[in-house]
């Protein structure tokens, strides 16, 4: 037994390392990894796979890849589960596994392309201790499948080439099915590499070019079967679902870091270098940047694997076009500011579909790892060779200075430190977590079927006690959940309705009385608080204040509080708001009931009308004007016919200053909404992170629908940037640089560089000829402008120096123009991070305030009977947060009558300093065209002051102005201008609902003047409905983001309503596709006869195959070769590049050797400029840590593009002979 294991050395050590580490890595702990239910509810989550539409989260929604799970991480986790071993050790031995199989597979590669035993282990060794595992092994390890299995598909391949029999290709269909379900992108990336070894085939003349042809097409078609299942639910997804890959990261965040030296290095990955300001979001990063030793080891590895992929005559050629490949495809658009020719037209278009797809280019690295690996096994075996005549003890102590080598390379090895601590958890989650679930399951098994909404939403589930990363509630309790997380994954109206009351509570500005209406609305009968959270980790507010208010909320009523109470406070981490919000001990969940929440078909004939998006909604719930028990329906996502019915029978129509033309990013909770916009971008220039929701498909470009910016001078501001790099804060939009207060400005510059940027003022009206300058306040230390650029109408830049101590600088233009730009060219201490800009930039008499232009869309249809509302509510910002100051210093509206109306107006005001007597008429603080309104105070306490008109308010059809006191001690929230002839709104009533996965179904009792249902779940166009079997018209959303049907007038009763999810067959189809696919290839494998068919002749090829390639003279093959050698590179690196390597090749076409050693040396070059950067300078780490090394990317493309030129310039070998020697499968 000893003397085998001595044999099989290598393969005790890769499974130790593979295994042993991680099972001494955080015992007891799951960091989050892929999926909770995983772990959680395996049963459930494979049972729920195959289901294009899950009603448990987000109001319904399509899960994204959730069909992956079918195989094999879904049958995994649930094996382990059945047979009661422990979650963290069936974790552990899944990561094993993945580790395992890619050091084997490298291993019988190695083999195969004639390595010798002992530099078949190195080989392996370095694949399996890769870095490029880091980021996904405590995140998303089921990304490493199509790593762990590229060297099987790569070997596989190597044996189709020399005897094509039908088992070959049977095995490649299942390690296919083994490894995409999960990511596309994965499995893509690493296509290229079976295409490599076939055109080295063709090449060295083993396979003619039908054969390759033959062979491709063959393989094409088994990937298409064997990925179908996945593909079905990939594609039901992208058609029907949120495009996630719009809402998640841009191309170019993950591409500024993937350096052509990080990617050789087997990193470039953005999220390993990614960190906040509390941790690394991957923790074992920090070696790679600012460890020497670590680095070194690291560069020494690519180095002796760089060298082993030159000098092999007969594995120079695939290994260096596998390296060149995955280098190109992993680096992707690095840089941004000037990615090469190949990936120019991606970082012009981030946002097309396929710029999308490819943004996560760093996972083809697997392929250059992989060429390393052999490459370094391939020097090893050289030295070995060479060196062992000397001492017999030589191969051992290189094995084991290059074992210890990489080992180095690995520090996460070492400490157990493998298991991220930054995202982990305890295997068991806290008992207060079941206790509020069977509380939940007991008010379900009760009838109270519907949601629970969790209050704030929690980024990743962040808690004191763990990092889930997704929402608990799923996997332990049978009640649907609904929350906030990262991306909004439900239906966009939906969402937007849910995002816009979480938004209150992200800003500090919630409402109590907003709460229960907007989730009766959501379709939630329970609200939960969760006080554990990490509040510091992604910047939430403390739990002290939410908590508080949600218990004082009406309509809710507390049913229990569950876990010990503790107080949460992070050490370390300023609180602004302790004050006036104590550190209390809290329980870790609080629960509550909401009143009058029913679930169930809702159904009304007369619903509310609202022009407004979700946050126009909240503003009604918050002002008391809807309960959430009727049925809303939001003017924008109806059509002229269906917007004509819904005003004929509404009791109101609310026109709100909602559904604002306005940016927004998904990067976090806070400061997510962008300044508000006219028909223009407030941002000059393509803002990659803009991704807003489609809430209104029918209305995306229809003005009338939306609340727009407008000002009555005709001159719009905009800028190349405002506020922060990686936020919206609409104070600091540009327009304030002309809006007369000088309490607000355009500020540009916090924490980053404000040299280059551009403010630009267009007037449509007359030519501008002078600039009045205002700078923002600052002190003599802090940053200031110095010097500024000027534009006019397009002319040449004209330098001006800036007095930064004066209070204001008159500029007067050389000549007048309508575009004048104003351009940043230097600043005063530029160390500083303090932000700069200009309170204002025009003379006194062309500044004009913004003004909100509200919806029309509703209110111009409506006839003179029906109610006409006015909401408008002033935007605010956390009154804690000392960036900040509140994004409208009042409420300046502009909206439309199309008939004669009166209103009783109503207000709420803050006041720091003005005492109101109750009842006593008071002018100047609401002004509706110029003219005063009397306002009378009803109720003050808390500073806050309830003001109504001292008379009703009549105003004549038309538009009209309305804007409340400019006064700084007075800040107006909210004023209602509610019709006289508004009427009280009737709940809908109720229909039990039975329902199926993927079908609803309801009896209604009757409809005899026509009515609208309103499904619960949230809207998409997947659903189609029929009455008795009739089909109805395609659904709209609600105001309450549920799809809705209009049914015409009938005598009939008792009708049955069905509802479908149509989408479902093309899941069935993929399944059985892939079903079928792999029944044949199983049938193949276990028939003898069928194993042992060929396809194809492998009969080898003769020399007229290839003779055609003799007829051009030296001449032409020069310079088509040249032209070839230039074009490459260009396309790759850049043009000066592609002319440098075509004159090199010129002069050195005949010495390949000198050409691998010049790229050689270019790449060690590059890899020497980073370890001497790093030991100068000292970097520390972070996202921007590659940057500092852009220099040595270009010189690394470089070099790896002559060491391919120089691989594949002639052949060096006799045909077919790296396959005499093949192993076994």
């Amino acid at each position: 037994m000893i003397k085998r294991l001595r044999q099989r050395y290598d393969i005790v050590t890769l499974t130790v390392l593979a295994f042993i580490p991680l099972l001494l890595s955080a015992p007891g702990k799951l960091p989050a990894d892929t999926k909770l239910y995983l772990y959680l509810n395996p049963g459930r989550l494979l049972s729920d796979a195959a289901w294009t539409w899950d009603s448990r989260q987000l109001g319904g929604w399509v899960p994204h890849q959730n069909v992956g799970y079918l195989w094999p991480t879904g049958p995994w986790f649930s094996f382990f589960n059945w047979l009661c071993v422990p979650d963290w050790i069936a974790h552990r031995l899944w990561l094993g596994s993945l580790l395992i199989i890619a050091g084997l597979g490298t291993r019988w590669l190695a083999k195969h392309l004639g390595l010798s035993h002992s530099t078949q282990f190195i080989a392996a060794m370095c694949y399996q201790l890769s870095p490029f595992v880091l980021p996904y092994i405590s995140r998303t390890s089921a990304l490493l499948l199509p790593w762990s299995l590229l060297p099987w598909i790569i070997g596989l391949t190597l044996l189709m080439i020399k005897q094509r029999r039908w088992q070959y290709f049977a095995i490649f269909g299942l390690l296919i099915a083994s490894s995409g379900g999960l990511n596309a992108t994965a499995l893509l990336m690493i296509a290229p590499a079976p295409l490599v070894w076939l055109i080295d085939s063709y090449k060295r003349r083993e396979m003619n070019g039908k054969q390759i042809l033959s062979i491709l097409g063959l393989l094409g078609v088994i990937t298409g079967l064997m990925s179908a299942w996945w593909i079905a639910g990939l594609s039901t997804q992208g058609k029907y679902g949120a495009p996630v890959l719009s809402y998640s990261e841009a191309l170019t965040s993950t591409s500024a870091t993937s350096s052509a030296p990080e990617v050789l290095r087997g990193l470039g990955y953005w999220i390993f270098y990614d960190r906040n300001d509390i941790t690394a979001l991957t923790s074992a990063s920090t070696p790679y940047q600012t460890n020497l030793f670590v680095i070194g080891c690291g560069l020494l590895v690519l180095s002796l694997g760089l060298l082993g992929i030159i000098v092999h005559q007969r594995l120079r050629r695939p290994l260096s076009l596998m390296l060149l490949v995955g280098v190109v495809a992993s680096v992707g658009a690095y840089p941004s500011s000037s990615p090469a020719p190949l990936w120019s037209y991606f970082a012009d278009h981030p946002k097309s579909a396929i710029s999308l797809a490819l943004r996560s280019s760093s996972r083809a690295v697997p392929l250059v790892a992989l060429a390393v690996a052999i490459g370094l096994g391939i020097s090893i075996q050289h030295l070995i060779a060479r060196y062992s005549q000397r001492s017999q003890r030589v191969p051992f102590f290189l094995i084991a200075a290059t074992t210890l080598m990489l080992c180095v390379n690995m520090p996460a090895l070492f400490g157990g430190r493998l298991i991220d601590p930054a995202i982990s958890r305890p295997e068991n989650i806290p008992a207060s977590w079941d206790q509020a679930a069977d509380l939940l399951n007991a008010r379900y098994e009760l009838g109270d079927t519907g949601s629970v909404l969790i209050l704030p939403g929690i980024e990743s589930a962040a808690y004191r006690w763990g990092y889930p990363v997704d929402p608990i509630l799923p996997g332990i309790t049978k009640k649907p959940l609904i929350t906030r997380d990262w991306l909004p994954l439900g239906s966009a109206p939906y969402m937007d309705l849910l995002y816009a009351l979480d938004d209150s509570f992200q800003n500090g500005t919630a409402d109590p009385d907003s709460i229960a209406p907007i989730a009766r609305l959501l379709g939630a009968d329970t609200v939960m608080v969760v006080n554990s959270y990490q509040y510091e980790r992604f910047g939430l507010n403390r739990p002290e204040r939410s908590s508080s208010l949600i218990a004082s909320a009406s309509g809710l009523t507390h049913l229990g509080d569950f876990g010990e109470a503790t107080v949460n406070l992070a050490p370390g981490v300023d609180a602004p708001d302790l004050q006036d919000f104590p550190a209390t001990a809290l329980p870790e969940i609080s629960v509550y009931s909401v009143e009058d929440s029913e679930p169930g078909l809702h159904i009304s004939d007369a619903p509310l009308l609202v022009s407004g998006d979700g946050s126009g909604v909240v503003d009604l719930a918050s002002a008391g004007l809807i309960d959430g028990q009727s049925t809303i329906l939001a003017s924008a996502a109806l059509d002229q016919n269906s917007l004509d019915q819904a005003l004929s029978t509404t009791p109101e129509l609310f026109v709100t200053d909602g559904n604002r033309r306005r940016a927004h990013h998904w990067r976090s909770s806070q400061d997510v909404w962008g300044a508000t916009e006219d028909e223009y971008a407030v941002i000059d220039g393509l803002d990659v992170f803009d991704n807003r929701l489609p809430v209104f498909p029918l209305a995306t470009n229809r003005l009338e629908t939306q609340s727009t910016a407008m000002n009555t001078t005709g001159i719009r501001l905009s800028a190349t940037a405002y506020g922060p790099l990686l936020s919206y804060l609409p104070e600091y939009r540009p327009s304030n640089a002309n809006d007369g207060n000088l309490a607000t400005s355009w500020s540009v510059g916090w924490g980053v560089n404000p040299v280059g940027q551009i403010l630009t003022i267009a007037s449509e009206q007359a030519n501008l000829d002078k600039l009045s300058l205002i700078s923002t306040s600052h002190t003599d230390q802090e940053r200031a402008i110095t010097q500024v650029s000027i534009s006019v109408d397009g002319s040449a830049w004209k330098t001006q120096q800036f007095e930064s101590d004066a209070s204001t600088q008159i500029i007067t233009l050389e000549r007048p123009g309508q575009v004048v730009r104003l351009r940043i060219d230097a600043v005063s201490h530029p160390d500083k991070l303090n932000p700069v800009g200009w309170v204002e930039v025009l003379p006194e008499a062309l500044r004009s305030a913004e003004i909100i232009t509200v919806p029309s869309d509703a209110s111009s249809r409506a006839s003179a009977s029906t109610a006409v509302s006015y909401v408008f509510t002033r935007l605010r910002s956390d009154p804690y947060d000392d960036r900040r100051q509140d994004p409208e210093m009042s409420i300046n509206r502009q909206f439309l009558l199309a008939h004669d109306a009166s209103f009783n107006l109503t207000a709420s005001m803050a006041t720091t300093t003005l005492d109101l007597a109750v009842d006593a008429c008071i002018d100047d603080l609401v002004i509706i065209d110029g003219i005063s309104i009397p306002m009378s105070a009803q109720d003050s306490r808390d500073g806050h002051v309830l003001l109504t008109s001292c008379s009703p308010v009549t105003l004549p059809s038309g538009e009209h102005q309305l804007r409340t006191s400019t006064l700084s001690d007075i800040k107006f929230d909210n004023v209602i201008l509610r019709s006289t002839l508004s009427a009280p709104a009737q709940p809908s009533s109720i229909a039990p609902i039975a329902q199926t996965r993927s079908t609803r179904s309801a009896t209604i009792p009757e409809c005899p003047s026509g009515c609208w249902i309103e499904m619960p779940e949230g809207w998409n166009t997947g659903w189609s409905a029929s009455l008795d079997g009739r089909p109805l018209p395609a659904s709209v959303a609600s105001g309450g983001g549920h799809a809705v049907w209009f049914v015409p007038a009938s005598s009939a009763t008792d009708i049955k309503f069905t509802a479908s999810w149509t989408p479902q067959r093309r899941m069935w189809i993929g399944i059985a596709l892939t079903v079928i696919a792999i029944l044949c290839s199983l049938i193949v494998l276990c028939r003898p006869r069928l194993r042992r068919r060929t396809f194809l002749s492998t009969s080898p090829i003769t020399e007229p195959a290839h003779k055609a390639n003799q007829q051009h003279g030296p001449t032409v093959a020069l310079i088509s070769s040249v032209l070839a050698a230039g074009a490459l590179g260009a396309l790759v690196i850049s043009p000066v590049w592609g002319i440098a390597i075509a004159v090199l090749w010129t002069i050195l076409h005949g010495y390949p050797h000198v050409i691998r050693s010049i790229g050689f040396s270019l790449v060690a070059l590059a890899l020497l400029y980073l370890l001497i950067q790093q030991k100068r300078y000292g970097f520390a780490s972070g996202f921007d840590w590659p940057s500092h090394f852009r220099r040595a990317h270009r010189p690394a493309m470089g070099g790896l593009v002559l060491i391919f030129l120089g691989s594949w310039a002639r052949s060096e070998e006799p045909s077919g002979e790296h396959m005499r020697n093949h192993a076994s499968v």
